[in-house]
């Protein structure tokens, strides 16, 4: 990461390029998507701020520049990277130092900044909450299930917050909102600078453990809004919200209710614990779980009890799970798979070769004479897609060779489906595949199929099955 250190460096001397014609970041155009701008707001040290509303949210549309908390005490100011470094007190800087960056930028705060009783916002602001954060991303049209998530969340949520320019020209941000994000880099707990340019990050008031707190990220060329825990050591940009801005209340009116996972599927005797979300009319949500009303429909492949509770029975089928609060539904659907019954009997394989292209080993097939074991195992990931493994390698005698599958054996357990399939030396082979999409059709055929483009074997392999 230090060689995006001297990008931004660079990016320096380009701030006319990046920021050109919007010394006013706060999106203020006339177009129907813009935020709606607000009041300006002045911080103790006389740092203007423009301010759009978003929903019915009021933020700052730039960066915090302040160097005093409210009472007019100084923030520690921190050059050095031995300095900022295991730092437990609060702290700002200016990326690189550089005093001209932040006059765009803004400074960059470690979390105890933030969390300090003097109060790092002027009066009628505060850092924003989880709470906050998250109903401005269900504003934004992140879906409560999402937002309640953590990684990387949403759609186009990041684009509609960041600044049309200011970024790099490949990039796609929409500034819809008005938020007018910039990417500011972030400053690491040991101290050094990176990815002024390149990406932001945006500190939440709230704490996950005594080390970390909750930020929000937004990254060059991605859409979506990253949720993550981060030191609070680190150095990230800080926005404020205002405090008339709504604190959600479950007793607001209700917009829709969530499922979530709206798909999945499942294996017999497997369970599943959904979860319901109510979105209300005040921009937040609640986990109303235990408080919706659970059935299934038809029930012969599968049961729900009332706290939302799954379980797959031995019956092939679908299954339609529904939730109802407060008049309000949403729906699942459920596909079961009595695997006993799939996989029992005879299985070959559909194809006569199978070329795996593999780790620099180049092309490798199997042959049923050769000193090889190939073997195939199927799991069930929580959103109901197959993986599958596969352990390869190469013969006694390093060549490349045609392979047919013969014995199909399998078992089950706790983890999910598996499938063996040996030459008649039953010899171990060395090495590992990952595929992804691995799906069960019409009780007879297994498709292993690898989706990801980038994945290192773009494979396709079929099982065929051919008695029992």
């Amino acid at each position: 990461m230090r060689i995006i250190t001297i990008a931004a460096v660079i990016c320096t001397g380009l701030l006319c390029l990046f920021h050109c014609g919007s010394k006013n970041p706060a999106g203020n155009g006339t177009g129907p998507d813009q935020g709606i701008p607000g009041k300006p707001v002045t911080d103790i040290d006389g740092n203007a701020y423009q301010t759009v509303r978003i929903g019915n949210q009021l933020w700052m549309a730039e960066n915090l520049r302040v160097t005093h908390y409210r009472n007019g005490d100084a923030i520690l100011k921190i050059t050095s990277d031995s300095g900022w470094e295991d730092m437990q007190t609060g702290a700002y800087c200016a990326y690189d130092n550089d005093e001209n960056i932040a006059d765009i930028y803004g400074y960059l705060y470690n979390w105890f900044a933030l969390n300090d009783s003097r109060n790092i916002a002027p009066a009628g602001w505060r850092v924003p909450t989880e709470n906050d954060w998250q109903i401005l991303e269900t504003w934004l049209g992140m879906k409560p299930s999402q937002a309640d998530s953590t990684g990387e969340r949403g759609t186009d949520e990041g684009d509609k917050l960041k600044s049309e320019d200011g970024w790099p020209e490949e990039d796609t941000g929409t500034n819809e909102s008005g938020f007018s994000a910039l990417p500011g880099g972030c400053r690491d707990p040991d101290g050094f600078f990176d990815d002024m340019g390149f990406y932001t990050g945006f500190w939440s008031a709230t704490a996950y453990t005594d080390r970390s707190a909750y930020s929000r990220t937004l990254y060059y060329q991605d859409s979506y809004i990253y949720r993550g825990t981060f030191n609070k050591g680190k150095g990230w940009s800080v926005r404020l919200i205002s405090d008339d801005s709504p604190i959600h209340q479950p007793t607001s009116q209700v917009d829709y209710i969530e499922v979530s996972p709206s798909t999945l599927t499942l294996v017999t005797g497997q369970n599943r614990q959904f979860k319901c979300y109510a979105k209300f009319s005040d921009g937040g949500f609640s986990v109303i779980t235990d408080n919706a009303v659970w059935t299934t429909m038809p029930g012969t492949s599968g049961t729900i009890d009332q706290s939302g509770l799954f379980t797959a029975l031995d019956v092939d089928g679908v299954e339609t799970v529904t939730a109802v609060y407060k008049n309000h539904t949403a729906q699942a659907t459920v596909s079961v798979f009595n695997c006993e019954a799939i996989l029992s009997g005879t299985w070959k394989a559909a194809e006569e070769k199978i070329d795996i292209s593999s780790w620099g080993m180049g092309i490798i097939t199997v042959d049923p004479a050769s000193d090889l074991f190939l073997n195939l195992v199927i799991t069930i990931d929580a959103d109901g897609t197959f993986y599958c493994e596969r352990w390869y390698g190469h013969d006694k005698n390093d060549r490349e060779a045609d392979w047919k599958a013969y014995n199909g054996d399998w078992s089950r357990d706790a983890y999910g489906v598996y499938l063996t399939f040996h030459d008649s030396d039953m010899q171990d082979m060395a090495g590992r595949f990952d595929c992804f999409n691995c799906t069960l059709e019409f009780k007879t055929q297994m498709v292993f199929e690898s989706v990801d483009p980038s994945a290192p074997f773009p494979v396709t392999f079929v099982m065929e099955k051919t008695g029992g």
